[in-house]
Order: structure tokens, then sequence, then C-alpha cells
């Protein structure tokens, strides 16, 4: 039978006998055999048609294969027809013989030679190929050179010479050929036949040909040859691998920017600029002329800079950690900026403003310790100079001596010796060499004059934007805050901070440069004293506070906190706007602290003496910057933003611990203080615009504080005064206890001084609570001092008392003259009429352990002191102890101290407006001097201050050997602010850190840092103004019969009113032992004043001291009560007359 299938066979037939319905299967089955039919057609089709093509291909490579194979044997027997010629010709014949045969060579081995899959074989032809171009490079053209036929007249031979030069450059890219290979084929392909090895010079004075632009275009765009310069360089740079000629990868590295900006082809450098930037002394060697960098940013101007900016992308082409020489390679990149930067100022040319961010970024990486110690070897070279003559009159000596230094020899890189180190160049020094002293007047350039009125002169046209890229040059960012654990504390009780001398502190304050944000002092003395600096960055923190208030229209304190909101995260703030703040505040803060009073207010007037008269001799760089109103503008904004800074660190880092030196924080709070000093003397702002409304609201409720304060005396009930603790600090505001101590060290003047002394009485109630042993108070020493020798008595006594015995309750028995015990029993009184007494004595000038000015008779340490007392050091330790006793227990002593020693006993140095208050005469005679229009060594002074004692006369150095340097019109600033930081700061500091050394004893200066020398003054001496009688009738207690109506007590009010103000002294040192009134007032006078009333009229008055009790008898008429009252006060009879 048949089968249901068919096959395509027309032989045979199938009759179905299924009917309709079989034939409609018959129908679908049919359709799907004739397209499986078809499609097996097609792949019969395909199959053949592919085996065509791949007989073709294959036919076509054995061909090509066979045709490699001939042209290999045709190029090896014409090798070694070349290698037999040139053993049989002359070298120079045989050179003209090579020369003819390379382009045959080079056709040959282009053919035959497969890129991606080169073998040994053809390597080696190549090599030999190479070989005999480079040996052709090094003839003369016309003799044999190949190279020469890109001079060629005729346009074929020169396409043909640069097709195959391209195609030879391209294979040794692609092949990794030894760099130096490469750079000599490239740099004689560049030159055409002419290389240039060692110098940019001349490569860029005329346009690069059609053809070299072409290739070196698409070597840079096709084959990474940015890639191979960077590696080069950076190779050489980290592993001291000599692979190529650095220099002449830098010429390279000139002439593909050149070519590729002809070409207006897109690119990057691979940070290839930036390496080159490492080597050493490159811009010095290699641009050899200012013409050179000229031609390097045309067209269009600062594509160089472009280039450089270009930072590396890879970790093969970064410089970080990189030494080279011994110096880091950052160093080498920063000198040669600089050096670059020098010859385009003495060419007269200008750069683009990005070179700022060039130069910002490359000193930034530069290890800061490393730096300093080149700027200060510089400043050691600077003044060695003796080149003035060969110098243009607008830049230095060091300048000079640096482009003589890049004159000298140059650069060898036998002499260079590299290795790769693990080392951070943020961190520390690292494993460097000292730097060169050539290397160091490159750097050098950073600091002088000319640079810094240049790159002032680029961001005019840009402030905004480039000039905190100026800024971050010189001022770099302060490190992280070092975490403290607990959070910094020393102010409000409870602190445990360390007590430093004042030595340390001043040590301190001298350091510049004591971490690696350090300013250097040489850049803030240009940039304060030779540029308008300040007023510059005065106007673009002003413009930028009237565009927030214009565009917000919100209140003074909002505008505060959106601009502090633009400088950044806490506690660092780095954005550009707090760039820009954190240099105002250096510079000024530097201009203000060498600035005399007369001077900042701008009259150009000092003190008159009949021969200092008008400031003709001041320039304007001792001016002050701002006027007097733009001062009145801009301080309380500092004010207020100081403390909105401050309470925004604390509250975003509470553990980060104190500001680091140079921060905006600390710089910014230090202007803030300065100018609340200045206002002390020059009274520039109204009374109370210091006070931050703000500030008042971190402290407890102030009924309180002095609740609290009132509830420490012994005799009141012990556990009521025991609720009273924990702190100043109000405990609904987070962090409030670290905020108010930062504000009570940094700008304590932003709370009202009144709270201060609440806070300060608190904290000593505090200390003498965590003392007690029980209700009564610690241990009591009872110590007998005679009248008559009250200094040696109480000296003696106090010295014999240890820390711990010095915060105890000093009791009192005096023994009059005849050796007799007095009677009563000390309270209290007693102990305040002994200090007082004791103080009024030794702190006389007569004693010899104090001096007092001329001008308001305030006391400072003498001079003489060691000679009239050899154990002076003693004494003024034993002082300390008396006035830190007095502070501690709340009495106010009668000596006014001065506020050159007042500084001095806050840790803060004293500036040459602070002479006045000293020696006001010496004062005259540095205006005198500052004036002086004539010759000054005239004058025949020295660097030597003249310190007479007692009759002799001793001189002190200044400086090394002063007392032979004469003293000239250019030293002469430098020799008053010596020899004024010697009266002020020097010649009593021995003195000073002995009586500080007894005052740490009893309490800690941090208590006592939260006060200004003026307010420290009140707080230990009160005023001496005399009292308000109204006040203390207000807070007065009437007892034993008397009524506020009382005929005697009306005639008691006006008689203490006619007194005068040393009668109402004595009146209170009388009633109280203390001849001063309290310092917040007499609400504040504990126990209350008191009047007792007494019936025995023939009685004079008397006094309890301990109870501030005036027990007055009833008299009946004014004169009566005037007469027994001076009778009383001074009648001088000690408690007798009780």
């Amino acid at each position: 039978m048949y089968g249901g299938t068919f096959d395509g066979s027309s032989k045979g037939r199938v009759v179905s006998l299924a009917g309709a319905s079989g034939r409609k299967q018959d129908k679908t089955a049919f359709l799907a055999q004739q397209r499986r039919e078809r499609e097996e057609r097609e792949r019969h089709r395909l199959r053949e048609k592919s085996a065509t093509a791949i007989q073709r291909v294959y036919r076509a490579f054995r061909d090509l294969e066979q045709h490699r194979s001939d042209e290999r044997a045709l190029f090896d027997k014409r090798v070694a027809d070349v290698q037999r010629v040139r053993a049989a010709l002359p070298q120079d014949v045989s050179a003209k013989a090579v020369a003819t045969v390379l382009p045959l060579l080079l056709r040959h081995i282009q053919f035959f030679m497969r890129v991606t899959r080169a073998d040994q074989a053809d390597r080696e032809r190549l090599t030999r190929v190479v070989e005999w171009v480079r040996e052709s490079g090094q003839q003369q053209p016309g003799n044999g050179n190949f190279f020469a036929s890109g001079r060629s007249t005729d346009r074929q031979i020169v396409a043909v010479y640069t097709v195959q030069t391209k195609r030879l450059l391209t294979a040794l890219l692609a092949l990794h050929f030894p760099p130096d290979c490469i750079l000599n084929v490239l740099d004689c392909f560049v030159s055409s036949g002419q290389p240039k090895g060692g110098s940019v010079g001349g490569l860029l004075d005329a346009k690069l040909p059609a053809h070299v632009s072409a290739v070196v275009a698409h070597l840079v765009q096709r084959c990474g040859l940015f890639g191979f310069l960077a590696d080069c360089v950076g190779g050489w740079l980290r592993e001291g691998e000599r692979r190529g000629d650095v220099m002449m990868a830098a010429n390279m590295g000139v002439v593909a920017t050149a070519a590729v900006d002809e070409q207006d082809v897109p690119y990057r450098s691979e940070g290839f600029f930036v390496l080159l930037f490492a080597i050493p002394y490159f811009v010095p060697r290699t641009l050899q002329t200012s013409h050179d960098v000229l031609q390097l940013i045309r067209n269009p101007p600062g594509r160089l800079v472009d280039r450089l900016w270009q930072r590396p992308t890879s970790q093969g082409t970064t410089i970080d950690g990189t030494v080279t020489d011994g110096q880091p390679a950052a160093m080498w990149t920063l000198g040669n900026l600089l050096s670059f930067l020098q010859q385009v100022h003495n060419e007269g040319g200008e750069l683009p403003p990005l070179y700022l961010r060039l130069l910002s970024w490359s000193h930034e990486k530069v290890p800061p310790l490393h730096l300093k110690k080149a700027l200060r070897r510089y400043h050691h070279l600077r003044r060695a100079s003796k080149q003035a003559e060969t110098v243009d009159a607008d830049m230095p000596p060091a300048a000079a001596a640096a482009a003589a230094a890049a004159a000298e020899g140059g650069w060898r890189r036998e002499d260079v010796v590299m290795r790769d180190v693990s080392v951070s160049v943020s961190g520390g020094t690292g494993p460097f060499d000292e730097p060169p002293d050539r290397l160091c007047c490159q750097v050098g350039i950073l600091l002088e004059r000319f640079l810094l009125r240049s790159l002032l002169a680029m961001v005019e046209g840009d402030p905004h934007q480039q000039i905190a890229y100026l800024l971050q040059l010189y001022f770099p960012p302060p490190p992280m805050p070092v975490p403290t654990s607990p959070p910094l504390r020393g102010v409000t009780a409870g602190s445990h901070m360390s007590h430093h001398s004042v030595d340390e502190d001043m040590e301190e304050e001298q350091e510049i440069g004591s971490n690696v944000a350090a300013i250097d002092p040489a850049v803030l003395n240009t940039l304060a004293f030779a540029t308008g600096l300040t007023a510059k960055l005065y106007s673009l923190i002003r413009q930028e506070v009237t565009r927030i208030m214009q565009a917000s229209k919100c209140s003074f304190t909002t505008m505060v906190d959106s601009f502090l909101s633009q400088l950044g995260s806490p506690p660092v703030f780095l954005s550009p706007l707090a760039t820009i703040l954190r240099a105002f505040c250096a510079v000024y803060l530097h201009q203000l602290q060498v600035m005399y009073d007369h001077e900042f207010r701008g009259d150009g007037h000092g003190p008159s003496d009949g021969h200092a008269g008008h400031d003709a001799g001041a320039t304007n760089s001792q001016r002050n910057p701002l006027s007097i109103p733009e001062v009145r503008w801009i301080t309380p904004f500092l004010n207020l933003l100081a403390f909105r800074l401050v309470k925004t660190s604390i509250t975003n880092a509470p553990q980060a611990g104190a500001p680091p030196k140079w921060s905006l924080r600390q710089l910014l709070t230090g202007l803030v203080r300065s100018l609340y000093d200045r206002d002390a003397r020059v009274h520039f702002m109204k009374d109370g615009d210091w006070v931050v409304g703000e500030a008042r609201s971190l402290l407890r409720n102030r009924y309180q504080l002095i609740q609290g304060l009132n509830a420490q005396s012994p005799f009141d009930d012990w556990e009521a005064g025991s609720q009273v603790g924990g702190g100043v600090a109000n405990t609904a505001i987070p962090h409030a206890n670290d905020i108010l101590d930062a504000v009570l060290l940094e700008i304590p003047h932003t709370v009202p001084f009144n709270d201060r002394v609440l806070v300060f009485r608190h904290n000593t109630a505090e200390d003498r609570r965590e003392r007690t042993r029980n209700p009564f108070g610690g241990p009591q020493h009872v110590h007998q001092i005679r009248r008559d020798y009250i200094v040696e008595d109480g000296l003696t006594s106090l010295g014999s008392l240890d820390e711990a015995g010095l915060k105890d309750v000093f009791r009192v028995q005096f023994v009059d003259s005849d050796g007799m015990v007095e009677a009563g029993i000390d309270g209290g009184g007693l102990f305040k009429e002994f200090l007082i007494s004791l103080s009024r004595t030794a702190f006389n000038p007569n004693y010899g352990l104090f001096q007092a000015s001329p001008n308001d008779q305030s006391l400072y340490p003498s001079p003489a002191a060691f000679v009239a007392h050899p154990n002076a050091a003693q004494l003024f330790t034993l002082l300390g102890k008396v006035v830190g006793k007095a502070l501690y227990e709340h009495i106010l002593i009668e000596p006014q101290f001065n506020r050159v020693f007042l500084n001095l006993l806050l840790g803060r140095l004293n500036q040459v407006d602070d002479i006045p208050s000293l020696d006001p005469e010496f004062h005259k005679n540095l205006l005198y001097l500052k004036q002086y229009s004539g010759n000054v060594e005239e004058l025949s002074l020295t660097f030597a201050a003249s310190v007479g004692e007692l009759g002799s006369t001793e001189e002190h150095d200044l400086i090394p050997n002063g007392h032979n340097i004469p003293v000239t019109n250019e030293t002469k600033f430098k020799y008053i602010h010596l020899i004024s930081h010697f009266k002020t700061n020097v010649q009593i500091k021995t003195p000073t850190d002995a009586f500080l050394q007894g005052l740490q004893a009893v309490l800690p200066l941090e208590w006592l840092r939260m006060f200004s020398q003026d307010e420290l003054r009140l707080l230990i001496s009160g005023t001496p103004e005399g009292f308000d009688v109204l006040d203390l009738r207000r807070h007065t207690r009437l007892a034993g019969g008397y009524e506020e109506g009382d005929e005697t007590i009306k005639l008691f009010w006006e008689a203490l009113k006619e007194m005068d103000k040393n009668e109402r002294a004595a009146f209170l040192m009388f009633v109280t032992s203390c001849s001063r009134a309290p310092l917040l007032g007499f609400q504040n006078l504990t126990p209350p004043f008191s009047i007792h009333r007494v019936n025995d009229t023939t009685r004079l008055p008397t006094a309890s001291t301990c109870a501030n009790l005036l027990k007055l008898p009833d008299y009946r008429n004014k004169a009566t009560i005037m007469k027994k009252l001076r009778q009383s006060i001074f009648s001088g009879q000690g408690f007798q007359l009780s």
C-alpha cells in the first residue's frame, strides 16, 4: 500500500478514501510540507554561499600570508643587503644608503606587521628598523636623515613620510616599546630631523607644520599619547626607573597641547601636566624665557591652566605620597607653579583666575610642616641676600635670588634620587630631607608682595567666585577638632581644667604655626600692611549681608542665622564665605594688634607732648582700614555671629572640644574680644551693645542664683542650702552647660558683667561646698596677727597653708602694740580687716614690691623688687595668695592694679597701646620715634632696652647682639614693637609668674578669664568712687527700736550724704571691714547692713563688722552725729572700741 505522505515524487499517487474531511486534512499537511521544503532549500543555498565565502577568505588569507611571507623574505634580504653595505662603506655613505632604503623597509614591515598579534620575529624586525630610524635621526639633514623628508617641498614625499611615521609611532605605542625609544622617534618627527631634547624653547615660536599637528593629534586621541607621557613621568618620579628622558617627555607634552589646540579635538591630559610640574626645577630649567611661558597660554588664554586642572584620574598618575630628591613631589609642583607665575609677571602677562584653583590645589598637597620649614629657610636667605641693586623695585631680593638659583646649573636627572614611600601628604613632616635653598627660593615666592598683588588683581573681575581660592592658598583649612572626653569645661563650677601659667599661655600666643593650619606671620604682615585686603573682604561681607536683608526682609537676628547657615557645616565651616570671613578676622585682628588708638579712630593725632603732634609720618598701612562708622556697623554683626557660631558648634558637636588654632571660631571670637577691649579705651559702641540677650537665657533664674549664694552661710539651714546645686546653666536648653562654658571662655562680654560675677561666686560656693565636711565649714585656723607687723605675720600665716588650707576658714586674732590680744571673736569681720590692711601695706609702692603708674597710680610689679627684696619671688607668690583668698571670699581690697599687669594675669599679651597706662612719657617717646621724619640713626638707638634699678642701669638685648645693631628708618617699627613687648610683657614676667603661682593655689585662672582687665580690677578692688547712699538706705535694716521715720535716722542719712568719698570709704571700713561697696550693690551684702539703737548718747558709735552692724546712739542733731561718726571711724582703735 501507499503511505500517507508526499515526498515530491510524481511517480505513484495516493488516493484518499476519507471523503471531504480527509481532503481538508491532506491540504494542511501539504502546506506544512511545502514550508519545510522551502526552508531546507534556503539552508542549502546559504551553506553553499558560506562555503564559497570561506573559500574566498581562505584563499585571500593564504595569498596575503604568502604575500607577507614574500615581503618578510624581501625585507630580510634588503636588511641583509643593508648590513653588508654598512659593513663595507664608510659611515656617512652608509647612512645615506640606509636613509634611502628606510622608506622601503617601513613599507614592507607596515605591510606584514600585525600590531595586535605580532610574534617575536616581527618584533625583532621592527626593533631593527627603529634602531636604524633613530640612528638616521641623529644625522644632519641632507646627510642621511630620514626625518628630513618632512621638510621636502614635494607633497607626495611628505604625504608618504607622514603616513609611514604615523604608523610607526602607532605601532611603537601599541607594542609598548621602551619610552626612550618612542620619545626619541617622536622628538625627531616633531622637529623634522633637529631634536630639541632638553628645552621647550623654540618649539612654539611658530605654528606646527600641518602634518606634525595631524599626527600628534591622532596619537593623543587614538593612541593615548598623554597617558604614555604621564606614565613616563609618573613612573620616573615614583619608582626611580630611568624610563626615557623626562625633559623630552615634557617637550612632547607641550607639543601635544599645541597640536590638539590647532586641530580643535577633545581629549584628556590624564594628569600629565600635574606630574610634569612635579619634576624638580622644571619651570626654571625648561621654560628658559618668560616668552615660552606666555606661548604656553596662548590660543586661547589659559589653555595650559585648563590642562593642569585636569588632575590625575588614575592611581598611576597621582603625586600623593611621592618623594622626589628627598622632597614631597607636591613641593616641587608648588615651586614650579610659583616660578611659572613669576616669569609671567616679569613679562607683564596675565593669568586667568583658574590659576588660583590650581595653585590652591597644589598648596593643599604639600605637607604643612615641611612647607613651614622651607619658608623659614627662605626668610633666612632673604635676610642674607645682598643683591638688592639687581632687583626690580617691586620685587624683594629673595625673588632675584630665586631667579639666580634657577639660572645656575640646571636640573640633572642623574642628581635626583627617587623612592616610593607610604606617607600621607596631609599629615606630618614625613621622611623628607631638608629642603634645598633653591627650592626654598621657589616656594618663598608665595610670600612676595608682587605675587599677592598679582593674585588680588587676578580676582578683581570675579571676586565672589575666585577670591576664596586665593584665601585658601594663604589660609589653609584648620584640622578637625580633637574630641575631648569629658567635654571642655572650665568656667562654671564642676569644671576640671588644668591650670596653665602665663608663661605657657604667652608662648602659645607667640607660636605662629603650632598646628598644620598655621598662617605664616610674613603672609599676615604682607596681607595686612601691603594690600587693601581688609577693606575688600569687608565689602564682600557687607554685600552678602545686604543681599540677605533685601532678599528676605528679615530681622537682624534672622539675617545672622541665615549668614551662619552659609558658612558650611560646623564645627569646621569650610564654605567659600567662611574662608572669606576667616581671612577677614585674621588680617584685621593682626592689624588691630599693632594699631594705636588714634590710628584706630582715624583722627591722625597721637598724644601731644610738644614734639609729637600730627601723625604725619604714619603710612596708610598703620591706619585703620575701616572707618569708625564701618566698625560700628560690623561689630554688632560679628558679636552676634560669634555667639551663634559658638552655640551652633557646641550643639552640633558637643564632644568636639576646644576650637583649633586659626579656625574660624577661634579667629572670630578673638577679633570680637579685641574690638571689645578697644572699645573700653576708644568708646565707639553704646553701653549694652555688647550684651547678647540670648546669652542671658543660658543662666538659671537670676533670683534663684542669688538666693543660692545667700544660702551658703554656715549659719543658715544646711539642708536648704544643700538643695541649691548642680550648676548655673539653664538645664531647659540642650547642652546649655557646655555652651555657657564656651561662651564665658571665648566671648564672655556677651553675658552681662553682673551675671558673670554671679557665676564666679557660684563657682566658689560650689567649690566650698565640695570641700565642706560639716554644715559649719571646713577646718578653722586661728592666726595671731600683730598689728604693727601685719605684713610679716600675715604672709607667714598664709605661707604656712597648703592649697587646701588656703580655702579653709581663716580666723584672725589681732595683737596690739602692747602685745595684748584684742577682745572679740572673728566671725569674718576681723579677717576682712586683716586682708584689707595687709594689702594696703604690702602693695604700697614704699614697700618695694609694686610700683605706681604716674598716670593713674595703678600698681604693677616693680622691676627693682628683686633688688630691694632678696626673697621677692616668694613675696610675690604670697601676695598672689592674698589676692586669690580675697577673691575666693568675695572681699574687695583697695589696691588698684594696672591694666598691663591684669592682662598678664589673664594670659593675654599686651599691645603697643597698653604702654600709656604703664609709662605715658615712654609712650610719647615711641610716638615721636614713629613720626620722626629724619634719619633715625641720628637718635643713636640700638635694639636694646635700658633698665634702671635703684641707681644702676642694665641693658637687655631685644634681638641677639641688639646693643650693637642700630635702629634705622627701615627697622624703627620693628624696634617699637620689640621695645613695647619688652616693657609690657617681658620686663615684669618673672614677678607676674610668681604672683600667678600663688593666685592659682586658691582658684583656677579660668574662672577669672571670663572678665576683661577692667572688669577684673572691679572684681578685685571694686570702685574707688564711693558708694550710693540711697542704695545703702534701701537695703538697711533697723533694730533696737529705730524706725525709718525717726529723727536720728533722718539726720544720719543726711550726714552720710555730706561726707566726701574718702570719709564714706572710712565709714564702710568701720562697719563692714571693707572700704569698698559690694560689687553688685548693697542688696548682696551678707548679712545686710543694720543700725541698732543705743540709748546712751554719751558713747561713740561702735560697729560689729562680723554682722555689718552699726550701734548708733540716739543723737538729736546732725552736727553731733557727724562729729561722733568721724571720731569713731578715724580713731583706729581696733576691736577694743566695741
